[in-house]
């Protein structure tokens, strides 16, 4: 048994494909979840397909079906977004995607930073149905279901969190079919303008978010800062 992982991927590719090439029978294992599923193995998949080799999988635990199912939040749709970006701008537009989403969404995240991130999301996108789920299978597995408030709460009574997240928010009730209005928009640039982001940038993702002009969105800011 050999690790493979992202430092070591292409040295092990190098070493593994002759193998494949003689009818080899090489396993990717993950010691929890699945393999590629923000995950290493990716390039490994894709080096095979390119030289022909087959590739089997074989179903095993998922954290992200597997936190889905036993989260009581919709399974008819959902999009699973991997890990938050540790980038201020990218993870705006990650928690934007959310707020827009009409379907059930799912993401990991660190015990480090889950607290921050339900703070942040709850800001920007208000009071919504999750589910939070760790250590899935394992001895202290927990699951908290409820509103994001619920669930911040139950998180800061602990003294300490352990073990590898994964959340689910259900889909945004909002098919943006209401006007608007300049004051909702104003609401919003507040909470973008705590990350310090430029005008331009601001525009652009409240635009995005409303489903608005970027103009209009624009002019409002300079308007209101006079």
């Amino acid at each position: 048994m050999r690790s493979f992982h992202q430092h070591n991927s292409k040295k092990m590719i190098e070493m593994i494909l002759p193998k494949l090439k003689s009818n080899q029978i090489i396993s990717l294992i993950s010691d929890a979840g699945t393999p590629t599923i923000s995950d290493p193995g990716l390039d490994l998949i894709q080096m095979c397909i390119e030289n022909d080799i087959n590739v089997s999988s074989i179903p095993g635990p998922s954290a992200v079906i597997g936190s889905l199912v036993i989260s009581g939040i919709s399974t008819e749709q959902f999009t699973f977004l991997g890990f938050i970006p540790r980038n201020k701008k990218s993870q705006l537009l990650f928690y934007d995607r959310i707020d827009k989403s009409n379907e059930t969404t799912i993401f990991f995240e660190s015990p480090k930073r889950i607290i921050k991130t339900l703070t942040d999301i709850f800001k920007i996108i208000g009071d919504r149905k999750i589910a939070l789920i760790r250590e899935l299978t394992k001895k202290n597995e927990e699951i908290l279901n409820g509103n994001i408030i619920d669930v911040l709460e139950n998180l800061e009574k602990k003294d300490k969190i352990l073990g590898e997240i994964t959340v689910v928010i259900s889909a945004s009730d909002s098919k943006q079919s209401t006007v608007i209005s300049d004051q909702q928009i104003l609401d919003s640039v507040k909470d973008f303008e705590i990350k310090k982001l430029g005008i331009s940038s601001i525009s652009k993702l409240i635009a995005e978010k409303h489903q608005v002009s970027r103009r209009r969105v624009y002019q409002l800011i300079i308007k209101n800062k006079r």
